[in-house]
């Protein structure tokens, strides 16, 4: 009987009887071969052509290139190398140890496996042509769809150039896609690159952070809110760093006690810094409505809209003009280096200073005194007291001059008071004293003609005020 050769494996099939005393050597051959099939590689060596054809010969000692379980690519690979393996059912292990991709094909023209330079895969024929890919890899790199219904764990680079689309991920190494990858659940202790878009249905958690090589970062929720959450006792929280990463400022949310849910809006217009609520701080070209001071210093011109109202707690300082166009109340030492201009009511509880002009158009309202230089305004203060002859000065002006000595002169001069401007004459221990009005019109109240020398009686009270002109006194009191 004439022997036969199976399509699969090639070996010798003998029937009893046949291949007497040749027995042993055939058996030995066939053992080798299936040896050879099983457990042994064969190296495969190009010289840069663009086809490797294998195949098998029946009944032939190793090696066979195409017999081998593990087939090693050697040698000088060239662009869109193809290893062509023989039409039967047969398992390999191809390592590409060429420098370029090599195409793992039958004598079919499609479909066919890629085995990336440097790359291990291993790859099934069948008798009818189709050559399959299990895409298990210790470090792997997948050009077409990468698909994974369970676990995938990578120790090494897991590189896909195409999609992936996988239930649960574990990888301790690299992630780095260029295409779509949907992720069910993904763990990463390494990185994760994705070149193309990246789809997490549920939780991502990274160990390490985000980073991209160019551009910004731009994050886009469907909400267009980028929220941060707290947990346990850490309310949520943004640190920005600076350009060394040795120190970092924190946006911190209030805490869970406030119960606070609001809105916060950066400053418009140019870059400004923000103001802290118990730092020190310059703040310039302010407008304030309706502002509530509590103790301020303030440097510059002050400028309240009309319809707003000042009110400081306790003192308020103000080195510039205070322009109110509604109500000021300050509770404690109103001070102000130049003007101060109120429409409303300018309510101060303890006291105010103005260096410059008080101008108010509706009602001062004081808990204690108003006063000048001079002191109370509502007293006559003392500005000298004169035991010899005296000429009146600026300085006596609303203010009393005292004579306690007998016979003196007080002379009244021309050109020093103003219209408005009163000085009262007070005689104490019985003293008498003339009144010199030579240099000015000086009227005695109810007379008509002037009188140039008036006497001040023992005791007595007088007073003179500018009239009408500054060189027209009127005298009023104790006076003959």
């Amino acid at each position: 009987m004439a022997s036969s050769a199976s399509d699969d494996l090639k070996i010798e099939i003998m029937v009893p009887g046949e291949n007497v005393g040749d027995w042993g050597d055939k058996t030995n051959t066939n053992l080798r071969g299936i040896e050879e099939a099983i457990c042994q590689t064969n190296d495969i060596a190009f010289a840069g052509t663009a086809t490797v054809a294998l195949s098998i010969s029946n009944f032939s000692n190793p090696p066979q290139s195409g017999r081998g379980f593990r087939l090693n690519l050697t040698g000088t690979g060239t662009a869109g190398q193809i290893l062509q393996v023989p039409d039967i059912q047969k398992s390999y292990i191809v390592n590409n140890g060429l420098s370029v991709d090599t195409i793992i094909k039958n004598s079919t023209a499609a479909p066919t496996v890629i085995v990336p330079a440097g790359k291990t895969a291993f790859v099934y024929s069948t008798s009818a042509g189709i050559v399959n890919s299990i895409n298990t890899f210790t470090s792997s790199n997948v050009v077409g769809t990468f698909e994974i219904s369970s676990n995938a764990s990578v120790g090494g680079t897991l590189k896909v150039t195409g999609d992936t689309d996988v239930e649960d991920f574990s990888a301790s190494g690299t992630l780095d896609v260029a295409g779509t990858t949907n992720l069910a659940t993904a763990a990463l202790t390494g990185t994760l690159s994705v070149g193309s878009n990246a789809s997490v249905g549920g939780t991502h958690t990274v160990k390490g952070y985000y980073k991209n090589v160019s551009g910004n970062l731009i994050v886009e929720p469907a909400t267009y809110i980028a929220e941060i959450r707290g947990g346990g006792s850490t309310e949520g929280q943004i640190q920005l760093n600076c350009r060394d990463n040795s120190h970092g400022q924190k946006i911190i949310s209030q805490p869970h006690s406030e119960g606070v849910t609001n809105e916060m809006l950066l400053p418009k217009g140019a870059n400004s810094t923000l103001v802290s609520e118990i730092g020190t701080a310059t703040i310039t070209n302010k407008t304030l409505t309706s502002p509530a001071i509590n103790g301020a210093t303030i440097d510059s011109a002050v400028s309240v809209s009309s319809v707003g109202t000042l009110n400081a707690g306790t003192n308020a300082d103000i080195n510039g003009t205070l322009d109110v166009g509604g109500n000021a109340s300050v509770g404690g030492t109103f001070k102000i280096t130049n003007n101060v201009t109120a429409s409303g009511t300018l309510n101060v509880g303890t006291n105010a200073s103005v260096t410059g002009t008080l101008a108010v158009t509706d009602t001062i309202t004081g808990a204690s005194t108003i006063s000048d230089q001079d002191g109370n305004l509502r007293d006559i203060p003392l500005s000298t007291k004169v035991s010899g002859n005296y000429t009146l000065a600026i300085g006596d002006a609303g203010n009393q001059v005292t004579v306690n000595s007998a016979n003196i002169i007080i002379t009244v001069p021309d050109s020093v008071f103003a219209v408005g401007d009163i000085i009262s004459i007070v005689s104490v221990n019985g003293c008498t004293a003339t009144l010199a009005c030579t240099a000015v019109n000086a009227v005695k109240a109810g007379d008509l003609a002037k009188t140039a020398l008036h006497t001040l009686d023992a005791n007595g009270v007088a007073s003179i005020m500018f009239s009408y002109t500054a060189d027209l006194a009127v005298l009023t009191g104790n006076i003959s």
